[in-house]
């Protein structure tokens, strides 16, 4: 060290010991290019994802597994399926929600949008209305709790132009309605028709699976059956192959339509590459 160095201050505070932990602090990356995706003479479009993971809360319990699902589906979702992915790690109210609407501006008509979120949910009692909790999320309910009510979610939705959406939640969604079965007609025009579907565990929160897997119960089956798929999978199709796999666990699937967002009896296609 240099001899002409000063001296540290005397008077300077040693760190308070009650000091409260560093605020989580949104990360963001953006994996792959949504190039159109053609299989069996079908152009399916260009698929685009929203992944939002959140560990770490500034008030709540921290969580486990979430942001390592969220990174794990990224991943695989830009690799195996062509998908452009934006991944949000720990985001606040303020960044998840400029991310989701974000999608009403850049998304054309034929375009298909997942949006995944793994992390702290609350259903309110007095409306029966879930709301994702993003990691500046309050403890109580109330104004300025900072969570963003399915409702919300819903309202968006109407604004985003692209063709097919999926809302998949390792936490809680209400607002969904029931799907009618699908004939072979209906089959065919589920790729031109309007889809907004969500496909949920149930919970309120990701739990991590027996055994020590390091995911949730719902992720991992979700990543399970997206790993081993060869071909075009529906999201009808991804709902029944859950079931078995989360049978007892009680993480689901709840699937449907999303009222009032636009369905028109669509469905969310994975075409695997």
């Amino acid at each position: 060290p240099s001899p002409t160095a000063a001296p540290p201050s005397p008077t300077a505070a040693p760190p308070s010991p009650t000091a409260a932990p560093p605020s989580p602090t949104t990360a963001s990356r953006l994996l792959g290019e949504a190039l159109p995706i053609r299989s069996g003479g079908i152009d399916y479009g260009r698929y685009h994802a929203l992944v939002v993971g959140i560990d770490r809360y500034r008030i709540l319990e921290p969580l486990t597994t979430a942001v390592g699902d969220a990174r794990a589906l990224a991943e695989l979702l830009s690799r195996r399926y062509g998908f452009q992915v934006r991944q949000l790690e720990n985001p606040d109210r303020a960044a998840l929600l400029a991310a989701l609407e974000s999608y009403r501006t850049t998304l054309e008509p034929k375009d298909n949008l997942v949006i995944y979120f793994a992390g702290h949910g609350r259903l309110e009692s007095g409306t029966g209305e879930c709301h994702w909790l993003p990691a500046d999320a309050a403890r109580d309910p109330g104004e300025g709790a900072n969570g963003i009510a399915n409702s919300s979610l819903v309202g968006i939705l109407r604004g985003v132009r692209a063709r097919h959406v999926l809302v998949v939640a390792d936490s809680c969604f209400a607002g969904q309605g029931t799907r009618p079965p699908a004939d072979s007609a209906a089959r065919q025009q589920a790729v031109v028709r309007k889809a907004r579907v969500v496909l949920g565990s149930g919970g309120r929160a990701p739990v991590v699976a027996a055994g020590g897997q390091g995911s949730s119960v719902f992720s991992g089956a979700l990543l399970r059956i997206l790993r081993d798929n060869d071909g075009v999978l529906t999201g009808k199709e991804l709902a029944a192959r859950l079931q078995p796999l989360l049978a007892g666990s009680g993480q689901g699937p709840d699937s449907g339509d999303i009222r009032r967002a636009g369905h028109d009896g669509g469905d969310f296609h994975f075409v695997a590459r």
